[in-house]
């Protein structure tokens, strides 16, 4: 009876189940593949058509990782601030426009590779 240790729950969670666990894991690797492919695409000089769908791909999964984030924090008092900083970062992915996407990674790869 000695070996169970009791562990206290935050009060937002005492009582409530989740019924949606996001594979947040797997939404941060496709993340990453979406900007690789993102960056070879600059890097082989893609066209304006090919560039565009990539910063759009790219834009959704990190859309994607941010809302996985966000299921994970319980919704209660002591993680307003959390949440909402959370939804803020999603609106502001939304609002970017995708020049400014395919930009900031020209500039990144640039950074890189001194080019």
């Amino acid at each position: 009876m000695g070996l169970l240790k009791s562990w206290s729950r935050p009060l937002c969670m005492v009582g409530k189940v989740a019924n949606y666990v996001a594979h947040y894991r797997k939404k941060v690797y496709t993340l990453a593949r979406k900007k690789r492919d993102l960056i070879l695409l600059l890097e082989r000089h893609g066209t304006a058509e090919e560039l565009t769908m990539a910063a759009e791909a790219v834009r959704e999964s990190q859309i994607r990782v941010l809302e996985a984030k966000r299921a994970q924090v319980p919704p209660c008092e002591a993680n307003a601030d959390r949440l909402r900083a959370i939804d803020e970062e999603i609106g502001s992915w939304l609002k970017l426009p995708v020049s400014d996407i395919i930009a900031s990674y020209r500039e990144r790869k640039s950074k890189l590779t001194g080019k």
